[in-house]
């Protein structure tokens, strides 16, 4: 049986609305947009043109939409959450969903009472990428035990509202998301500590922090972030015998084509899969490829060898594979 997509209201038409969101809800199918924006003169979209609401208190009560997508600045997420669960809709909203453990809890309750859909936009576990560094260790036979993540970038302008404490701005609120999803995501499970020290602040606004999360069983995360910085983005997941580097991890380029390919064994390190194997591997992408596919053979390999690419030659025990999502905006920094 076909569900129809739904009509979607989105709330703020920031620039992440426009550049990826409505984007993504055009290609999954959505034909029905609503816009409430206190200041964009125009909306880019294929469709029939949006209805537009030039006050949020307007579209919350007059909407006809089925899920409501919030993209404002941090401070207004928890209070506008709250009143479109409470007028009936389904809520997805932009990290952070809140500033504050008590307004999480809060809204955790009001979506249950209501029956509604509550979710936080943090999408980078979505990606093609992550399921293949997964699958890097089902190969293997193991579980990941530790990661590394770092995202920073270079400082942003005064006027940005990620640099304004009152628009709940601040490295912490804006990259926090990523750092406390890496262990959900790769460990299944929520830690038992978690360490975060502020680094660096311009004013009242923090620019950097690092984090120490440890979790059951002597695994951890250990990240660092800010916009202090040149453009790194990346993450390393490692476990026993298998280390997956992943760049562009929490960012990652739109319409991205995966697959491993792996490279010559390094002189001296011994045979892949035995005590000191080490393959490098490395993902390869062009952001025309579309769907999850297999990539044309890196030089010097054939197809399904064991110097092929794709899962015809998985990368096993005792190796590195790096992920790397190659893309045309690559060099371009945003958060």
């Amino acid at each position: 049986m076909h569900t129809p997509a739904p009509t979607v209201l989105v709330i703020g038409y920031s620039n992440i609305a426009a550049r990826r969101v409505l984007p993504a809800l055009w290609s999954t199918g959505v034909r029905g947009l609503e816009v409430a924006s206190t200041s964009a003169t125009a909306i880019d979209w294929p469709g029939d043109t949006p209805r537009r609401f030039h006050t949020y208190e307007e579209a919350l009560a007059e909407s006809r939409a089925d899920l409501v997508y919030i993209s404002t600045v941090n401070s207004a997420h928890a209070a506008l959450t709250a009143r479109a669960l409470d007028a009936g809709f389904h809520v997805v909203v932009d990290k952070p969903a809140a500033l504050a453990l008590d307004d999480v809890r809060d809204l955790a309750v009001l979506a249950e009472s209501r029956g509604r859909v509550l979710a936080e936009a943090v999408v980078w576990a979505h990606h093609p990428q992550v399921a293949r560094a997964r699958q890097v260790f089902d190969d293997a036979g193991c579980r990941p035990t530790h990661l590394w993540a770092a995202f920073s970038f270079p400082p942003l302008p005064p006027g940005n509202f990620r640099m304004r404490a009152g628009a709940g701005g601040g490295m912490m609120n804006d990259l926090g998301p990523y750092a406390v999803t890496c262990g959900r995501e790769f460990f299944g499970d929520a830690p038992v500590e978690v360490v975060g020290r502020v680094l660096s602040a311009t004013g009242d606004v923090d620019t950097g922090f690092s984090l120490l999360a440890r979790y059951p069983d002597g695994r951890s995360t250990v990240g660092s972030f800010s916009c202090t910085t040149g453009y790194v983005n990346r993450l390393e997941v490692a476990g026993p015998g298998v280390v997956v580097g992943i760049e562009r991890a929490f960012s990652p380029p739109g319409r991205v084509a995966c697959g491993t390919a792996r490279s010559r064994r390094r002189r001296g390190e011994g045979h892949r899969g035995g005590t000191g194997g080490h393959v490098r591997g490395l993902l390869l992408g062009g952001v025309r490829g579309g769907p999850f596919r297999q990539p044309r053979a890196a030089p010097g390999s054939r197809p399904g060898g064991r110097r092929g690419t794709g899962c015809a030659a998985p990368v096993g025990a005792g190796s590195t594979s790096r992920l790397n999502p190659l893309s045309r905006d690559r060099a371009t920094a945003r958060s």
